[in-house]
């Protein structure tokens, strides 16, 4: 027979060195699911109050014989599981496919402290203490279409497109160890019915990229269109084509007069598989800094096109972003939610002394929304900001309770994630708006050659994009 540890070693490849302790085992239950076509659940409901970390470990075996005498395993099945509510965890293989007959020796482990890290002779290792647990055997005798709610299903509000979610459920996720275009589509188009006109084009670079995964955190760089074509042309009199992986409507352009090409090319990832109406976000963000810049940590409609302002109030913005090192009334504009000129003037005051104090674009912050039928919050490291609300005449938000104004989405939308970086831009930033160096904003938002104004400045801004990258440690949406 093999051994709690020696089975939890040999997943890990010995890299994980594992003790047992005389700690008394949790009162511990757990359902498994074998999921139509691929896929594998294993619910838990477990009194682990002592522990952020739970272990299942699974071997498999192709009928009970071998399984009992624990010989000619065929894989296995092993990793941490995620929290769902207090007691309730679960753990989940979108990718190992399982036959009627097949049989599951597991086990459940639970350390009664963290995981302790250390290195030697080069090698990482890590060390578990806990209970070693009693191995049980499922045997699984038909697969479950992965759509059935699991056990102790509690009912929500929150709805996902394409399945049926339980009330706490992590519905979307991710830490961004890799960059998973299973998750996000990345964006490459010319935005031209963007509600805020940024001077940009998405794109998806394979050179010298601009969205990318590294020690597990996703930069969005926002770069110079100049800088990628100036072997072969100009932004002045050149031309752009986005065709070859185009993900929008509009994917070339010709330069022409005043009509420049977009100046800066940005990045943007939009969660195109996955959308839903009312939940829980959590995404820990260090936001952009730089002139004319601004983070887009958003959620947007699925079955809207954008068409201008009145398509504006569709858009939720998650981030609110400080700018350089405060907030101060020239920077009340930069990754609030949308709303009218005149309730930014209106709460502006506390926005300050709320966020004055560990706020600014060189720490991360994890920003919160909580779309409820009734409510919506924003958060910002735990502490809300702003609530919008529903009244008998529609939406409302209140501007710390003295300025209200109307606001949608509908209850009935979908909305999906986008993480991107934006700049310029002809609603964002007011005619007047100053930078915290003192310099004007050199365009006019009326103006149709704005982005050419735009570009001409580039020698005063530029040299401000210090840290221009939005960079994202995690995204995690959950059911309410």
């Amino acid at each position: 027979m093999i051994s709690w540890s020696d089975v939890l070693c040999l997943v890990l490849v010995g890299l994980i060195n594992c003790q047992n302790s005389d700690q008394t085992y949790p009162n511990v239950t757990v359902t498994l699911r074998a999921l139509h076509p691929k896929g594998f659940r294993a619910y838990i409901s477990a009194n682990a109050d002592q522990t952020n970390n739970i272990v299942f470990n699974g071997i498999l075996y192709e009928n009970m014989e071998k399984a009992r005498n624990s010989e000619s395993d065929i894989g296995l099945l092993w990793g941490f599981a995620t929290r769902k509510a207090h007691s309730e965890w679960l753990f989940e293989d979108h990718f190992v496919t399982l036959a009627v007959g097949t049989v599951i020796k597991y086990g459940i482990f639970i350390p009664d402290q963290h995981p302790k890290g250390a290195s030697k002779n080069g090698r990482a290792s890590l060390t578990l203490d806990g209970a070693e647990p009693d191995f049980k055997f499922f045997r699984v005798s038909y697969l479950v279409d992965p759509l059935t709610p699991g056990p102790n299903c509690l009912p929500t509000l929150t709805k996902v497109r394409g399945k049926t979610v339980c009330a706490g459920e992590v519905i979307f996720q991710d830490n961004f160890d890799t960059l998973r275009e299973d998750l996000w589509q990345i964006e490459q188009y010319i935005p031209t019915d963007h509600p805020e006109h940024p001077f940009l084009s998405y794109q998806k670079l394979d050179t010298d990229r601009n969205v990318y995964v590294e020690d597990g955190i996703l930069n969005i760089v926002p770069k110079l269109q100049e800088d990628l074509i100036r072997k072969y042309s100009s932004i002045l009199t050149g031309s752009l084509d986005l065709s070859d992986g185009c993900t929008r409507r509009k994917c070339s352009k010709v330069a022409f007069g005043w009509d420049i090409l977009p100046p800066i090319v940005s990045g943007r990832l939009t969660s195109v598989n996955f959308a839903f109406t009312y939940g829980t976000v959590y995404i820990k963000a260090k936001l952009p800094d730089g002139d004319w810049l601004y983070p887009e940590i958003l959620l947007e409609p699925v079955f809207k096109k954008f068409d201008g302002q009145k398509e504006l109030a569709s858009i939720i913005k998650i981030a609110l972003a400080g700018g350089k090192r405060e907030i101060t009334a020239n920077k009340k504009h930069r990754g609030m939610p949308n709303m009218e000129q005149r309730c930014y003037d209106g709460r502006q005051y506390t926005i300050s002394e709320t966020l004055r104090y560990g706020h600014g674009t060189y720490n991360f912050h994890e920003y919160s929304l909580r779309w409820t039928p009734d409510v919506i919050e924003f958060s910002m490291n735990w502490n809300p900001y702003l609530r919008y609300y529903l009244t008998d005449e529609g939406w409302a938000y209140r501007c710390f309770e003295d300025v209200s104004s109307d606001f949608r989405p509908s209850h009935n939308d979908y909305l999906q994630l986008t993480l991107g970086v934006a700049a310029g831009g002809t609603s964002v930033f007011p005619d007047s708006f100053v930078t915290p160096h003192g310099r004007t904003k050199p365009w006019n938002n009326s103006d149709p050659k704005a982005s050419l104004k735009f570009w001409q400045n580039r020698d005063s801004w530029y040299p401000s994009w210090t840290t221009p990258n939005l960079i994202v440690d995690y995204v995690k949406v959950v059911a309410l």
